[in-house]
Order: C-alpha cells, then sequence, then structure tokens
C-alpha cells in the first residue's frame, strides 16, 4: 500500500479543508490502494476526529512555521526522507510563498503533486515573494488545479506539466425540498413574503461580505433578508452592518448543515474578489437556486440558465437583485456542475500514474 502525505489542512474549516476531507474520504472509499498521512502546523487540524478515527489516516504534527520556522524546515525534511520510494507528496497550496516547505520538498526528492487552490493577488508583497518562489520551485512536481487560469498562475505558460481536474461535489446532498425549505425558513423566523438571499465562506476580505452588506443598504426592503454564513475572521462587514443599524442582515458563523441552508433561499450571491472553485456555487446551483457571481468567480464545468455573472459594480448588483426580488425566478433542475464520482476517478487514474 502506497502512502500519500498530504499537506494543506489547517484549522479553519475553508474550501481547501472541505477538499481535502472530500477527495481523502472518497478516495479511499474507492479503493485500498493507499492511504493518507497528514501533515500538519495545527495540533487541531480541521476534520481531523472523521480523518483520523473514521478513515485510519495517520498524521504528524510539525511546529508553528511563522514561531519557528527552522525547526518546521527540519520536521518536515525529516518526515519526506524517511518516506519509502514508492511513495509520494500531494500538497495543498495557495502560493509559492511558503519557501521554506518548498525547499523542504526539494531537498527531499520525494514525487510531489501540487494542487494550486487560489490566484489572490492583493497583497503585492506576498505577490512578489510567490513570483520569486515560483522561479525555483514550478517545476517540483504535477501542477493540478481546476481551472486554466490557476495553473498559470502557479508555472510558466510554456509548461506542460499540469491537469486539470474539476472540483466535484455529492450532487445527491443537495437536491431540493420543499419540506426542509419550509423548516429552514421557520427556524430562521422569515415569512413566504421575505426574500432570502444567501452568502456562504469565511468572513473576510477576500470573500466581500463588506460588499454584500453595501448592497443590503442601497436596496433598503424590510422583506428582503441576508444571511451570512462562515467563520469571522475579518469583522469589516459586521462593524459596517452595526454602524448603519442593518437589522435584516444576520451572521450566523460556521453551520454544519449547509446543505440544507440552500433550500431556504431565495438567491445565492458570491461576490468574491478572488475565487479558486467556489463549489458553493456549485452545490447552490445543484439545489437549483438562482445565483449571482463576480467575474472573479470560475465557472468551469458548469451549464445554467440561473447563473449571472457580474463585474463588481453595486448599481448593476443593484438592479439585478432587485428584478429578481420583483420576479422571481423558479429553481431549475437541468444545471449541470461538476460531479465528485468524475473528480474522484481523475484522481485515482493520476494517484496511479504518479
Amino acid at each position: 500500500m502506497r502512502t500519500i502525505y498530504f499537506y494543506g489542512i489547517d484549522n479553519n474549516i475553508g474550501g481547501m479543508e472541505v477538499y481535502a476531507f472530500n477527495l481523502i474520504k472518497n478516495v479511499l472509499s474507492k479503493t485500498d490502494e493507499f492511504k493518507f498521512h497528514i501533515i500538519s502546523q495545527f495540533e487541531d487540524f480541521s476534520f481531523k476526529k472523521e480523518l483520523v478515527e473514521d478513515l485510519g489516516c495517520s498524521y504528524t504534527i510539525v511546529p508553528k512555521r511563522k514561531k519557528h520556522p527552522f525547526k518546521y524546515l527540519k520536521a518536515i525534511k525529516k518526515i519526506l526522507k524517511n518516506s519509502n520510494k514508492e511513495d509520494f507528496l500531494q500538497l495543498n497550496i495557495m502560493s509559492y510563498r511558503n519557501i521554506f516547505l518548498f525547499h523542504a520538498v526539494k531537498k527531499s526528492k520525494i514525487k510531489t503533486i501540487l494542487v494550486g487552490h487560489s490566484t489572490n493577488t492583493d497583497n503585492k508583497l506576498n505577490y512578489l515573494v510567490h513570483k520569486i518562489g515560483k522561479l525555483f520551485y514550478s517545476n517540483l512536481g504535477l501542477l493540478v488545479a481546476n481551472n486554466k487560469k490557476i495553473i498559470d498562475y502557479f508555472s510558466s505558460k510554456k509548461s506542460k506539466n499540469y491537469k486539470i481536474i474539476e472540483i466535484g461535489i455529492d450532487k445527491s446532498k443537495y437536491q431540493f425540498n420543499k419540506e426542509t425549505r419550509i423548516r429552514i425558513r421557520k427556524l430562521f423566523n422569515v415569512s413566504d413574503n421575505d426574500f432570502v438571499i444567501g452568502q456562504i465562506g469565511r468572513v473576510c476580505k477576500t470573500k466581500n461580505q463588506i460588499f454584500s452588506c453595501k448592497l443590503m443598504k442601497k436596496i433598503n426592503n424590510e422583506n428582503v433578508k441576508l444571511f451570512i454564513f462562515g467563520k469571522v475572521l475579518n469583522k469589516k462587514a459586521i462593524d459596517y452592518g452595526n454602524k448603519n443599524k442593518l437589522s435584516n442582515i444576520k451572521f450566523m458563523g460556521e453551520v454544519n448543515n449547509i446543505n440544507e441552508i440552500y433550500n431556504a433561499l431565495d438567491l445565492f450571491i458570491l461576490p468574491s474578489k478572488h475565487e479558486s472553485a467556489g463549489f458553493v456555487l456549485y452545490e447552490a446551483l445543484e439545489n437549483g437556486c438562482p445565483s449571482i457571481i463576480s467575474d472573479n468567480v470560475p465557472t468551469d464545468g458548469i451549464t445554467s440558465e440561473n447563473l449571472f455573472i457580474k463585474e463588481l459594480n453595486m448599481h448593476e448588483w443593484k438592479n439585478e437583485i432587485e428584478h429578481l426580488i420583483k420576479f422571481p425566478l423558479q429553481r431549475n433542475n437541468k444545471n449541470i456542475t461538476p460531479s465528485i464520482e468524475d473528480e474522484i476517478k481523475k484522481y485515482i487514474d493520476l494517484y496511479k500514474s504518479i
């Protein structure tokens, strides 16, 4: 049995962590040719119980990179150098900024798959470090991403050492259910006359919840409610809502029944400044929910008549939402979204080829 060393699961449940958990769980359910060993800086890494107790993954906790960079480097080098020849490493990465990690990988000479998840260039200094790291480490192994834009961010345009695998979802979990809609809306204390908008994702600058809050102020309709789900990493949007007394905006924090939440929504929005996959969009569309997204969100593998793509222009978003409030769309079950079954098959085939 070959070991896949897997790096890139933090202690915040976000898109990268959900991706990692779903990938590992589904690969192990389909084949017994591989086992996973998690490498993390966090003793309480996301989905630890499920990964370790339920799925049998082993793990090693390494020192925090920012506090003990050289101990961190030494620990990772030791793990990888002790691996067997047939084993390989999968890196769950946002950029090449973690120079210590990539140096350890290069020194170990382990076969490596790099899965890119971002094209985030908000911070000029971080982007500069990423570009420098790209010069030295972009040839570490096979690069995998769910769209070409991410491939270009991590590799030179001349490189052919990459593979596109779309991130899929378990479609059976996101089918619309009318009884669930009634139950969740009752729980949220919203009536049949209320128009419920939902946004899902960590509350932070990149996910751009402040844009959503400003939209609600401009729409200024007491029957329109915005529910924001996700761990709060930045309070700017909350402070804006409180300052402007926007009582029709609710920050719900992290919840464990997101698949049910979509049923209660009349509209899903995703005004992200950057997005690697935005598979919450796949989930919303699979539920049949009309959706408005920014043009920063990739739509590879999607076909939908209920999807509206807009630049981050407040006036355009306001007009579109007010039109949908006045002329609400019926849920559409003809949406095409990427499937987890197709994704897992492609990954297993890839693992076998390494």
